[in-house]
This record gives structure tokens, C-alpha cells and sequence, in this order.
């Protein structure tokens, strides 16, 4: 009997730093999951910009998640490609929510690092 090809799964290993740091340069929805005041897990899909060490998110004004990190400020980040080689890169870590930059209009803009002895539990391709 033959063995199945499972070239699709692509390579089932760790990446290395400079791997997770361009596989963050991508456009890939990220979804981060924070914990409720009610205790329940709530995890909704961001956009996310990796700077080598933290992970920023921009929310929406009101976005419930603010409100809870707020609260409760460990988080985790899923980002993955839905498609063949399924690349994933899931961290850990402490959010804080941070004022600026300003924008154009002279508004200010909420960003949310994810920052901090980030914990790379499963860090693979």
C-alpha cells in the first residue's frame, strides 16, 4: 500500500525568529482573545503590525476588547493561514492600552501592544 502524500501539510516544525518575523509582515488576520469581565473568553479578528517584539492592534473606539483588557490584561493571539502550508504563530502575553499617535485630523488613535515575556507556546509552519 502506498503512503499518502502529505507534502500539503508543509514542513510541521518550529520557526525561527526571523521566520515568525516575516510571517507577521503579512497581511494575515490575527484573532485575539481576551477574557471577559463575566469570565467567558471572547475572541474577535484583528489586524495586527509586528515590530520585532510587539504586537500592535488598532482598535475601534468602542471595541468591547479594550474594555476588557482593561480589566484583564492577558491575552492570546492566533494568526494563521487558512491555506496549504497553514503557517501559525500563536502568542501569549500582556496587553496594555496606549494613547496616540495622533492622525491627521488631530484625533488620537488607541493602539494595544501585546508586549512583554511573550510566551510562544506553538510556534509552527
Amino acid at each position: 500500500m502506498n503512503e499518502p502524500d502529505a507534502s500539503w501539510l508543509g514542513k510541521n516544525s518550529t520557526l525561527s525568529k526571523a521566520e515568525v518575523d516575516e510571517f507577521l509582515q503579512r497581511p494575515v488576520v490575527a484573532r485575539l482573545g481576551t477574557i471577559r469581565a463575566d469570565g467567558w473568553p471572547y475572541v474577535v479578528p484583528v489586524w495586527q503590525q509586528w515590530d520585532g517584539e510587539a504586537m500592535w492592534i488598532v482598535p475601534r473606539e468602542k471595541s468591547s476588547f479594550v474594555r476588557s483588557i482593561g480589566e484583564e490584561p492577558r491575552v492570546s493571539v492566533s494568526v494563521a493561514l487558512e491555506e496549504a502550508p497553514y503557517t501559525r504563530v500563536q502568542v501569549q502575553g500582556m496587553a496594555e492600552i496606549i494613547e496616540g499617535p495622533v492622525d491627521s485630523q488631530g484625533g488620537s488613535a488607541r493602539w494595544v501592544p501585546v508586549y512583554g515575556g511573550l510566551n510562544w507556546p506553538h510556534l509552527e509552519r
